[in-house]
């Protein structure tokens, strides 16, 4: 199997490991990947760890990961997240227009999140109108 390095790397930046996928590439020592052997060695086991978890079928298949991933990496954004996430879900069995759906999604989310964040929107009168729509007490 192979690791879902965008995923990965998504996490590892969220937790402060960002600069370790920049180093220059390293023989591979271990079951850890070469563009993961720069983490210090007592977090190497989270790469097990999430590589399991992104190949199983959870509440959420593998190709449902891989397009939330690559929604992600499009708005931060990261090409190094954005091609090995097209990958994956291409393998996993996304077609190219559930690909850019997933971005297009990504990418309204942000607009739209820009939007009412940026005109300081009124949060509890947002509540109402979506708990209004939705059928939510």
């Amino acid at each position: 199997m192979k690791i879902r390095l965008a995923t990965l790397m998504i996490a590892l930046v969220a937790f402060g490991g960002g600069a370790a996928v920049a180093q220059a590439p390293q023989a591979q020592t271990s079951h850890v990947p070469w563009y993961f052997q720069t983490l210090p060695q007592s977090l190497q086991s989270v790469v097990g760890t999430w590589h399991k978890f992104t190949n199983s079928k959870t509440a959420l298949d593998p190709k449902e990961k891989d397009l939330i991933a690559l929604a992600i990496a499009s708005q931060i954004p990261c090409e190094y997240c954005v091609y090995a996430n097209t990958q994956f879900a291409k393998r996993d069995g996304a077609t190219e227009e559930q690909i850019h759906e997933a971005i297009a999604v990504a990418g309204f989310t942000r607009l739209f999140s820009a939007v009412i964040q940026g005109n300081q929107t009124d949060f509890q009168k947002l509540k109402a109108t979506i708990n209004k729509q939705t059928g939510e007490k």
